[in-house]
Formats: structure tokens, sequence, C-alpha cells
């Protein structure tokens, strides 16, 4: 299965940010479209907060799930791989799709601020809404442990759901098999 540590779209509050501090107007325009310039301000710097945090916790969690040294690997209780998504965000499954040279099937996208996505969206303001902070990765393990990595990656704060899985092998495509992704 794969693991999204966290939604996509979690660098979003700073770009819609930016926007506002280019021209006064802008933060007009924004809170014309119900969006408060105090709120704003308030998840840009908590984003800043998060990214400014080491990511120990994280890499403590992957730890676990890896084979301790001189140990065989399980493909049972061990994760397979982990892959950054960062600024790529969505354009990651591709991405990933072709790392691993697979058909990588996809039943939910997870995005943050979704106010923020549609009216960037919109109005064309930002390029790539679902870019997302450091610690936001696909995290490939067998279903018999998704569901406690899930939990340890809840323990620190993160949003992590079952996105999709590895399809067949030899061709790297994308498969969406939820006609309500957005």
């Amino acid at each position: 299965e794969i693991i999204l540590s966290d939604k996509f779209g979690t660098l979003l509050p700073i770009h819609m940010f930016y926007f506002s501090k280019i021209d006064n107007q802008n933060i007009s325009i924004l809170e014309k479209n119900g969006i408060e310039y105090n709120d704003l301000c308030q998840l840009n710097d908590k984003v800043f907060n998060k990214m400014n945090e080491p990511k120990f916790s994280f890499g403590k969690i992957i730890s676990k799930y890896c084979p301790k040294y001189g140990n065989n690997f399980s493909k049972t209780s061990n994760i397979y791989a982990v892959f950054p998504v960062m600024e790529s965000g969505i354009y990651a499954m591709k991405e990933l799709a072709e790392y691993t040279n697979s058909e990588i099937i996809i039943n939910k996208i997870p995005i943050k601020y979704e106010e923020l996505r549609r009216f960037a969206i919109n109005e064309f303001i930002v390029e790539n809404t679902t870019s997302s902070i450091n610690g936001c990765h696909f995290i490939i393990a067998h279903k018999d442990v998704t569901n406690l990595i899930l939990e340890d990656l809840k323990k620190i704060n993160l949003e992590p759901q079952v996105i999709g899985k590895i399809g067949k092998r030899g061709e790297p495509r994308i498969t969406l098999v939820n006609e309500n992704i957005n």
C-alpha cells in the first residue's frame, strides 16, 4: 500500500501569504473571497514553524520499520520505500511511478486548505497548490504494517492516509480508481 505521510498542499499558505504582501489590494481580494488575512497570517506562521522543526521523529518512525542491521528484509513488517513529495506535490506520484517502474493506483488524494486551494486555482495565483513542506512522503509498505505506521505518524501530528497501492510492474503510469477525486 502507499501511505501519504501528510496531506498535499501544506506549502499553500506561504504562497498565499506572499501573494497578500505583493499589493495591499490583494488582502481585499482575499477577504472578498472569504479568506481572512489574520487567519492566513496564522496559517503562514504555523507552516513556517512546522518547516523549521527537525524531522527526527519522522526518521525514527521510518527506522522502526526498516530491517535492523544484519537482519533480513521482511515483506510484511518492513517499509519497502520512502519517497519525498515536497514541492513536486501531486506530480511526485509520476516521479514515484517512474522510480519504481510501476503502475501507481490512486484511490484518494487528500489535500489541505481546500478553500485556499480553490481560490488559488480560480485566480491562477499558484502553479501547484499541492506542493508540500518537508516531511511529506510516500511510504510503500505491506498492508499488514500500514495501520501501525499510520498510528505512529499521527502521534507526531501528521495526517497520514493510505492513498493507493502499487500495481503492475514494468510500465510507469498513474491510475485513478475513484471517480470522486477532485
